[in-house]
């Protein structure tokens, strides 16, 4: 069990280095895991750094925006969405679809679009 796990971080850091040195399908399982990953702790935890969580933080990059929304008069959805996910995190559906995202770049890559 140790030796599979160590051969699929081994993959991963593969991926990330050099996507054509992994076969197609471990390219696009890694890219999924990957793009998942990202999704579901990469933007709560950006998000948290900006100043979005169960408050917005004075003083911070998102207070600044709450602010200049307020101002122009719209865009006040938008800050509520970001302290919305910034304090809970993001959905399931939103996961997925970074998964799918991650996917289709490794994909994309693998081809030789990208």
């Amino acid at each position: 069990m140790k030796i599979q796990k160590t051969m699929f971080f081994a993959s991963l850091i593969v991926l990330c280095l050099h996507p054509m040195k992994v076969s197609a399908d471990e390219a696009i399982v890694c890219g999924a895991i990957m793009g998942v990953l990202l999704t579901w702790f990469g933007i709560p935890v950006l998000l948290s750094t900006i100043g979005f969580g169960a408050k917005i933080a004075a003083g911070s990059l998102a207070s600044t925006l709450m602010s200049l929304t307020a101002r122009i008069g719209s865009g006040l959805k938008l800050v509520a969405v970001l302290q919305s996910i910034g304090a809970s995190g993001v959905s399931w559906t939103t996961v997925i679809v970074g998964g799918l995202l991650g996917a289709l770049i490794c994909f994309l890559i693998r081809r030789r679009v990208l």
